[in-house]
């Protein structure tokens, strides 16, 4: 008698409502990882990513750069080097601060 091995995967999104819960946050609960392979879940991640997430995380991209940016040349300005020329401390203290209150919003949220 020869036996054979089957292995069923049922994957039930199909039957899961809205009113029960929304279905990203199911599939953030699920432990199965092979869902994250399935053709319709890498479609739907990446649907959601191009329409809400992408642009707020590159906004937030550019504000931390210019803030390093800026936090570099303020080191660089007034701790490294000898001053060639008067530059007031205050106009890289505002930019900074300014490069801060995107991050200090979003976060604080």
């Amino acid at each position: 008698m020869i036996m054979h091995k089957i292995d069923y995967r049922a994957i039930l999104l199909g039957m899961m409502k809205e009113d029960s819960g929304r279905l990203i946050h199911a599939i953030a609960a699920s432990n199965e990882l092979d869902i994250f392979r399935q053709p319709l879940i890498m479609d739907l991640i990446d649907f959601r990513w191009q329409k809400f997430a992408a642009r707020v995380h590159i906004f937030g991209m550019i504000f931390h750069i210019g803030y390093i940016i800026t936090q570099l040349m303020y080191i660089t300005q007034f701790y490294l080097r000898e001053p060639v020329y008067e530059m007031r401390q205050e106009y890289y203290l505002l930019l900074l601060a300014v490069w801060l209150i995107y991050p200090l919003v979003y976060d604080g949220e």
